[in-house]
């Protein structure tokens, strides 16, 4: 599953009515949507909505693993979302591994 992250230049081709739209990147960091004015979601809400539904371990219950992955803005958000990421009670039942590329800009991570 990959989630779509509409922005606001979307709107004159590839958003339809209805659709959830973003700021022009701020998706990348888990901003709120901009439209439309009836749902008030967070695009990291939209990624612990997926993630949640496939660490179920009732609908999936030989699942090992959930992968994240992203590449440019996508590999920025997938490394933003695995450090802000909030723990659930599937974490010590499934893996997430995070895979990110070509980040214009990241963060180094230390143990």
């Amino acid at each position: 599953m990959v989630p779509c992250f509409l922005t606001d230049l979307d709107r004159i081709g590839a958003a339809v009515e209805g659709n959830i739209i973003f700021g022009h990147t701020t998706w990348v960091s888990g901003h709120k949507n901009i439209a439309p004015d009836t749902i008030d979601i967070s695009a990291y809400d939209i990624m612990d909505e997926l993630v949640s539904f496939y660490m179920n371990t009732a609908k999936f219950p030989a699942l090992e693993a959930v992968v994240i992955a992203g590449h440019s803005a996508g590999g920025q958000m997938t490394q933003r979302y695995a450090a802000m990421r909030k723990t659930s009670d599937q974490d010590p039942k499934v893996r997430i591994i995070y895979i990110y590329q070509d980040l214009a800009d990241g963060h180094c991570f230390l143990s």
